[in-house]
């Protein structure tokens, strides 16, 4: 088994995640990316540091959850497709956690999920952080990402009509690099 730790600080994600499964679904790669100071074995018991940057403790646990799931036993309710977080920085966050365990199918699809039904649901609160989160914050990540498109259709389209009275500060936004 493995530990899955923060790399910085060392803090405990994960303990006893079974090296099988993670190659099943991560592949071997990715673990010898995350395997510190020692190179991957399928005999000892050791560790996966994933950067602290990168993804959150809470999100990688989600997603191992998630793993053990699939692998329980044929008498357990089907796993079906991971579950989506109900509010937004956590749905970015196990998107950043599928990606740190190369889970880029998962993380693609809760990303649609995010722009096309949440985004563009009536009720997007567009007043509150959740613009500046998904443009600014993760290094900016998500700018090249159908979620950032979204952003972008978003701010078109309310300069267009101006229904929230924010056209001028949108025409504002567009101006910026």
């Amino acid at each position: 088994t493995l530990d899955i730790t923060n790399g910085t600080t060392g803090e405990m994600y994960v303990a006893n995640v079974p090296k099988r499964m993670l190659l099943h679904f991560c592949g071997p790669a990715v673990l010898e990316c995350l395997t510190p100071a020692y190179t991957f074995t399928t005999t000892t018991h050791g560790l996966l540091e994933i950067p602290s940057s990168e993804a959150d403790g809470l999100a990688i646990a989600r997603v191992i959850r998630y793993m053990r799931r699939c692998c329980s036993a044929p008498s357990h309710k089907a796993s079906g497709e991971m579950r989506i977080p109900h509010t937004m920085r956590d749905g970015l966050e196990t998107i950043r956690a599928c990606r740190v365990l190369e889970l880029f199918a998962d993380a693609r699809r809760i990303e649609r999920l995010i722009a096309r039904e949440w985004m563009c649901d009536q009720t997007f609160d567009t007043e509150s952080e959740t613009l500046s989160v998904i443009w600014s914050s993760y290094f900016g990540t998500f700018r090249e990402s159908e979620m950032g498109d979204a952003i972008v259709w978003f701010a078109l389209h309310e300069t267009d009509k101006d229904t929230h009275g924010l056209a001028e500060e949108m025409r504002a936004l567009l101006d910026q690099e």
